[in-house]
């Protein structure tokens, strides 16, 4: 239990204080918005 907590539902600073469940939903809908961000 201890470990999904500080990975999965933890705040991290480098994913602007977002969890990482939440950044992958941000993520996901500026792609959606954007997909011109896909090509490199």
């Amino acid at each position: 239990m201890g470990v999904d907590w500080f990975n999965q539902r933890r705040l991290h600073s480098t994913l602007d204080y977002l969890t990482p469940d939440e950044f992958k939903m941000v993520y996901g809908q500026e792609l959606a918005l954007h997909p011109e961000m896909l090509q490199a």
